[in-house]
């Protein structure tokens, strides 16, 4: 019933204002041809706004196809430098595995009779060093900077990725907006011819 008493709403807005209206009426045949190409034109420039943004058969260069080959670049690069990150952290662990032995005598002492004591060797402690720690604690640190670099690479891919497929939904959207406008722009055309 909202449908029939909108009607009679505009059949009584028509009969209260249609000495207002009748000029406007009258230059309709006149201005509908040209909205109705201004509006094929924007329907087309929207299509084509669209196929710039999103892989949709149109341009050979598009906004998705660009963003996500980016995003396939960056998502190698992270992958190679999660390899070099694993490559430094072995490293670092084998070169703080090296242990240098050392020696160092033991010693007793005997007295001397003379009030003093003489030092004899008796064997050898044997003990060792690691001699490469610091440099073990200097690509520990390298590696932890480097996973820092990755995980941002990381963000940065899926990010792109996101946008990559807002652009082509956006782009979708110009393509169904200009075809509603092409759509509407060619019935105007046609009301008059």
């Amino acid at each position: 019933m909202a449908g029939l008493s909108s009607f009679f709403r505009v059949v009584g807005a028509l009969w209260k204002f249609g000495d207002a209206l009748a000029p406007m009426f009258e230059q309709l045949p006149n201005v509908l041809p040209t909205a109705g190409q201004v509006m094929v034109t924007g329907g087309n420039q929207a299509i084509n706004a669209g196929k710039t943004l999103r892989n949709q058969g149109g341009f050979t260069v598009n906004a998705e196809d660009l963003l996500n080959d980016l995003s396939a670049a960056i998502a190698t690069a992270q992958t190679a430098l999660d390899d070099a990150i694993t490559k430094i952290t072995a490293a670092a662990d084998q070169i703080d595995a090296v242990s240098v032995p050392t020696f160092a005598p033991t010693t007793v002492s005997i007295p001397n009779g003379f009030g003093g004591s003489v030092s004899v060797i008796t064997g050898l402690g044997l003990g060792s060093v690691k001699p490469f720690t610091s440099m073990h604690n200097r690509l520990d640190d390298v590696a932890t900077y480097l996973q820092s670099l990755s995980t941002e690479l990381g963000n940065t891919s899926t990010k792109l990725t996101n946008l990559s497929d807002s652009l082509a939904s956006t782009g979708g959207n110009l393509n169904t907006l200009g075809t509603a406008l092409k759509d509407v722009g060619e019935a105007f055309q046609q009301v008059t011819a």
